[in-house]
């Protein structure tokens, strides 16, 4: 099983107090577990499914907001508080995701590389909504 994630950029750190949100930011990381695996997973439950990936505190991740719903696929789409395997998403903040280390380029893709550098420039406090797929 692979395990992917796109990261959901939200506007503006009040954009948590809505009831429904549509990302500004829809960001696709490649499979990549030296990446992946250091973001949380709540219990740990998405690296269970995976040996490759043990499980890591480095990026912290915040349930969402009770009331909060996000259209995952376009505008118009259903809203949704779970990902692809049905579990209930979670967010982080940009300087969290910004932490993390540069992988060295033969261990990542440009695109990958490039999404970092995107997310270490946005606000730190900016919500970044993680939809494991």
């Amino acid at each position: 099983m692979s395990l992917n994630l796109r990261l959901l950029v939200l506007r503006h750190e009040t954009d948590l107090k809505h009831h429904v949100i549509d990302p500004v930011g829809d960001l696709y990381l490649d499979q990549d577990y030296s990446i992946l695996s250091r973001i949380s997973r709540p219990n740990g439950d998405a690296t269970q499914d995976d040996p490759k990936m043990p499980r890591s505190d480095d990026v912290p991740v915040y349930p969402l907001p009770e009331q909060l719903q996000i259209r995952v696929a376009q505008y118009n789409s259903p809203a949704t508080r779970s990902d692809r395997y049905g579990k209930e998403l979670t967010y982080t903040h940009a300087g969290e995701l910004g932490r993390l280390p540069d992988p060295e380029p033969e261990e990542t893709t440009k695109f990958n590389r490039a999404i970092l550098a995107f997310v270490r420039a946005l606000p730190p406090n900016l919500p970044v909504v993680l939809y494991w797929h």
